[in-house]
């Protein structure tokens, strides 16, 4: 009976000390994610899903040579919730602590495709998650040396990206590359490119009654950006010209271009046809 007791007692020791083995073993896995979330150089939050193409995320562990891969082919928006412009990221291996790395963003499903990115370099926590903030958007290298033109290149490269998409962020009818332009807001939809009033002052419909021929004052007031230039169109009627097949659209007085400050701009229009109050139209064209 003492024997049997021995040999239990050696088992239980056994594996106690097998258990606390395997617990020294364990390696967390490292989180990574970001702070703040991440936007594109619009502005528009960047969301894997939400978005085409894609903002891609990769990471690597910097060293003395060369820098090793450690999570390509990820997106923004994958694996994070709640919210848009957010990336969680699972690295198994664990690196070492205070191993640097340095995780990039990109604004296209590629960084072939890329216009941009956006890095962040932080070391390995010793435990628990790793948050970064990431830098300003830099020029992908392939668009030159010269920062300037390459910073130019760049952003046409995306606005042309953003036109191929048509994406309406905000739901107004105005696309994210017309907002762009027009300098409104992509993210807010009550800013954009749209008449604010178009009136016949009262003391001038009675007279018309008299004299129809004369001319007849409207008061147009449309959404302005500062520093933005527009031209006032007017078209008695919708139906195209039988002679060129488009809408006669003509150009009302001189381009205006809203001063600093100015978000409404507001213009006396006198219109010689006679049924301009009836059948008249404006429009609005920025002049870039």
């Amino acid at each position: 009976m003492r024997t049997r007791s021995v040999f239990w007692a050696v088992l239980f020791a056994t594996a106690a000390s097998f258990a606390t083995e395997t617990r020294a073993q364990f390696i967390e896995p490292l989180r990574v994610g970001n702070v703040h979330p991440l936007s594109d150089v619009f502005e528009r939050k960047l969301d894997g899903p939400a978005y085409s193409p894609r903002a891609r995320v990769d990471v690597f562990a910097m060293g003395r040579g060369r820098p090793t891969v450690l999570l390509t082919n990820t997106y923004v928006g994958a694996n994070a919730s709640p919210g848009k412009g957010y990336f969680s990221l699972t690295i198994p291996d664990r690196p070492a602590t205070n191993v640097v790395l340095r995780v990039i963003a990109y604004d296209a499903a590629s960084s072939n495709d890329a216009s941009f990115f956006r890095s962040a370099n932080a070391p390995v926590p010793a435990t628990g998650r790793m948050l970064l903030d990431f830098h300003a958007w830099q020029p992908m290298a392939k668009f030159g040396d010269d920062p300037d033109i390459a910073a130019e290149n760049a952003y046409a490269d995306a606005l042309d990206r953003m036109h191929a998409s048509g994406i309406d962020s905000d739901k107004d009818g105005m696309t994210d590359w017309e907002e762009v332009l027009a300098g409104t807001d992509i993210g807010d939809d009550t800013s954009l490119m749209a008449f604010e009033a178009i009136e016949v002052p009262i003391a001038e419909v009675s007279p018309r009654a008299a004299s129809p021929d004369e001319p007849v004052l409207v008061l147009v007031q449309w959404q302005s950006v500062p520093g933005r230039t527009y031209q006032l169109q007017h078209a008695p009627s919708l139906l195209p010209d039988p002679g060129t097949g488009e809408v006669a659209w003509e150009d009302v007085g001189d381009t205006i271009t809203a001063e600093p400050g100015e978000t409404s701009i507001r213009v006396e229009v006198e219109l010689d046809e006679p049924e301009a109050v009836i059948a008249g139209h404006f429009r609005l064209k920025l002049v870039l």
